[in-house]
């Protein structure tokens, strides 16, 4: 396992940026389901960001050759890419869409569970490239957490004036 100083530096930083754009992602999706549907849909953000992340560490649990073996920064990288462009994607396809009514039933479930679909994958890659960091550098789990907790309160700090 390579848990070299200059290995874990550059997964650090990675892990305050995902922290970071995770936690920008989360609160601009709770105002703008406040927005476009009713403020109390802003909760399920909230869900839907610690559901992805508990699911990663599942599966970095799960399958750890897989995700955490040799492979891992190749891993962390498509996981990284992959949040990149989902985020976005999910985001113009909520924005687009013509949601049916709540009354509509089915046709909302549908439309609305499809769209949640996309979130949850966009939480879930994030919060891979955050699991594969800190089950990686396990012997370094205090400094990999550490540029997780700064990532997220720049993140936090940044979100007013970003918004």
């Amino acid at each position: 396992m390579n848990t070299s100083r200059e290995g874990t530096q550059g997964v650090a930083i990675g892990v305050a940026l995902i922290a970071l754009s995770t936690l920008l992602f989360e609160v601009l999706l709770t105002r703008i389901f406040a927005v476009t549907m009713w403020y109390h849909f802003g909760f399920l953000a909230i869900s839907l960001a610690l559901l992805g992340t508990a699911t990663s560490a599942v599966l970095c649990y799960v399958y750890p050759e897989r995700l955490v073996g040799e492979r891992y920064r190749e891993n962390l990288t498509a996981s990284a890419f992959g949040f990149a462009v989902l985020a976005p994607v999910a985001v113009s396809v909520h924005l687009h869409s013509e949601m049916p009514s709540l009354d509509a039933g089915v046709g909302f479930v549908v439309a609305f569970g499809a769209q949640l679909v996309l979130f949850f994958g966009a939480f879930t890659l994030a919060g891979l490239c955050i699991s594969i960091a800190l089950f990686r550098f396990a012997s370094q789990v205090n400094k990999v957490y550490a540029y997780d907790l700064v990532g997220a309160a720049i993140g936090s700090v940044a979100v007013v004036p970003l918004l």
